[in-house]
C-alpha cells in the first residue's frame, strides 16, 4: 500500500526503473532480483501491506552491504540502504559466533590492545606458520576464520612512535579517533596518523577508552549497543577538552560519528555534544588534503613505483569524499593508477567487506571481492592504499590467497613513510 509514513516512506518513491541494479554488488554476482535494490524496496512495500513478515523481509535485506551505490544511481531519490537499516533496527541483528567474538574484543580498548600484542607475538614467533601448516585450527572453525583475517604483513613500513610533543600555546588541538580494527590488525596506522597530524596539524590528543565507535552495531540494527558505544566515544571526546577538529583514521568511524547527531538528537545529556562532535569530524585524507594544499613539501619515494586507491563505499557515496585521497597520492613520486577506468563498478564498487558482512556471509563476500581483485591485478599498481581497515583486511586476504605480489597498506602509513620529518614551508 503506497502513501505510507514512518521509516519506510522513502520506498514509495521507487518507480522500478532498474538504474540501481548494475551498481549493486550482490545483484551483480547473483543476478537475483531479490538481492538487488529494487527487490529490497519491493520487500519493504510488501512488508507495509502485510504480505511478508518483518523477519522474512529482514532475512533478505540482511544481504545488503549498505554500500549506498544505489543511492547515487537512483533518479527518484530512493535510499535502499537506509531502508535496510531501518528494518534491521526493528528486527534486530543476525550475528554469527565470529562476529560476536570480534565485537566483544573491539568493544574494549584494553582487550583490543592485549589481543593486538598477542597477534604480534603469534606471528613473529613463527607459531602461526606452524599452526596453519599443521592445520591445528581445522576443528575450531571460528578461531580458524579469525586467524585468516590477520594479514601476513601488518605493516609495510617501520612502526612509528606516537608523537611526544608538549602542549604549545596557539597550536590547534586535534583529537585522533583511532579505529578499533586498525588498532587490532594494523598497528602502524594510528601512530602514523598521529605523527602526520602533529607535523602538519597541531597538538594531537588521542581519544581513548571507548573501544569501538559502534559501527557494527549501527549497521546490524543493534540500536542500544550502538547508542552505548556512541556515548562512550562522546565521553572520550569531552574528556579530551576543547578540540578544534576530530580526525578518524578509519573512514567507517567518520561515517558512524556523523550519525551520532541524529541518533542522539533527543538525548538531553548528549544531543549538543553529538552535534559538536559531528561538526568537527574529518577523515584523515579530508583533513590532511586541506592542510597540505597550503604547504610546499617534497615527498620521498617510499619504495613503490605505482599505487592505486580503494574507496570505502560509504565514504564515497555517503560522505562524498573522493578527490582528497587521490590528491594526496598524486603528491608522491609514484605513478598513480585508477582502478579499471573503463569499468566504473570495479573502480568504485564494493570490495565485499561490508563491515562484518565478510564474517556473516563469507562466500558471497568473496564472490563480490573477485571483481575488485581483478581490477587491482589489471591496474599495474604494486600497492593498494585505502583508509578503511576492514576493506584492507578483506582485500589483503584475497591477494594473499592468490599469491599476488601486490601489497596493501593504509594511507596514513604511506604518507608518513613519504613525508616523515619533511619540514613545511608556506
Amino acid at each position: 500500500m503506497r502513501g505510507g509514513s514512518g521509516p519506510f516512506a522513502n520506498a514509495d518513491l521507487c518507480t522500478q526503473c532498474g538504474y540501481c541494479l548494475p551498481v549493486c554488488p550482490t545483484y551483480r554476482v547473483e543476478n537475483n532480483e531479490l538481492h538487488g535494490p529494487r527487490g529490497r524496496v519491493s520487500l519493504i512495500l510488501a512488508l507495509q501491506s502485510g504480505a511478508v513478515t518483518p523477519a522474512e523481509a529482514a532475512a533478505a535485506l540482511d544481504h545488503c552491504l549498505l554500500c549506498r551505490a544505489c543511492h547515487a544511481a537512483c533518479p527518484a531519490g530512493v535510499r535502499p540502504a537506509k531502508l535496510a537499516l531501518a528494518l534491521r533496527g526493528q528486527v534486530g541483528p543476525r550475528p554469527t559466533v565470529l562476529s560476536r567474538l570480534l565485537h566483544r574484543i573491539t568493544n574494549s580498548h584494553r582487550m583490543t590492545a592485549r589481543l593486538a600484542g598477542l597477534l604480534t607475538s603469534y606471528q613473529r614467533s613463527g607459531l602461526r606458520h606452524v599452526v596453519q601448516r599443521r592445520g591445528w585450527l581445522h576443528h575450531l572453525p571460528t578461531l580458524e576464520r579469525l586467524d585468516a583475517l590477520v594479514p601476513r604483513q601488518r605493516s609495510l613500513f617501520p612502526l612509528p612512535p606516537y608523537p611526544d610533543a608538549p602542549s604549545q600555546a596557539g597550536r590547534p588541538r586535534i583529537g585522533l579517533l583511532a579505529g578499533c580494527i586498525g588498532r587490532l590488525f594494523y598497528l602502524a596506522v594510528a601512530p602514523a596518523a598521529a605523527q602526520l597530524l602533529a607535523q602538519y596539524g597541531g597538538e594531537v590528543i588521542l581519544l581513548g577508552g571507548f573501544g569501538c565507535c559502534g559501527a557494527p552495531f549501527r549497521e546490524s540494527g543493534a540500536r542500544q549497543p550502538f547508542l552505548r558505544q556512541a556515548r562512550r566515544t562522546l565521553d572520550a571526546f569531552v574528556a579530551a577538552g576543547p578540540l578544534q577538529a576530530v580526525v578518524c583514521d578509519s573512514t567507517v568511524c567518520a561515517v558512524t560519528g556523523r550519525s551520532y547527531a541524529r541518533a542522539l538528537d533527543h538525548d538531553p545529556a548528549y544531543a549538543a555534544v553529538a552535534e559538536d562532535f559531528a561538526r568537527k569530524l574529518h577523515t584523515l585524507s579530508q583533513f590532511l588534503a586541506g592542510r597540505l594544499k597550503r604547504l610546499t613539501l617534497t615527498a620521498k619515494n617510499p619504495g613503490f613505483a605505482a599505487v592505486t586507491y580503494h574507496d570505502h563505499c560509504q565514504t564515497r557515496f555517503g560522505l562524498g569524499i573522493i578527490e582528497e585521497p587521490r590528491w594526496l597520492l598524486a603528491t608522491l613520486p609514484m605513478r598513480y593508477h585508477e582502478l579499471a577506468p573503463k569499468d566504473p563498478f570495479s573502480s568504485e564498487g564494493c570490495c565485499g567487506a561490508g563491515g562484518d558482512y565478510q564474517l556473516r556471509h563469507p562466500e558471497r563476500s568473496q564472490q563480490i571481492r573477485t571483481a575488485k581483485l581483478a581490477a587491482i591485478q589489471a591496474s599495474g599498481a604494486e600497492l593498494v592504499v585505502g583508509e578503511n581497515p576492514g576493506c584492507l583486511l578483506h582485500i589483503a586476504a584475497g591477494l594473499e590467497q592468490a599469491d599476488s605480489a601486490v601489497r596493501v597498506c593504509h594511507l596514513a602509513e604511506l604518507l608518513w613513510a613519504a613525508y616523515a620529518q619533511q619540514q613545511p614551508t608556506h
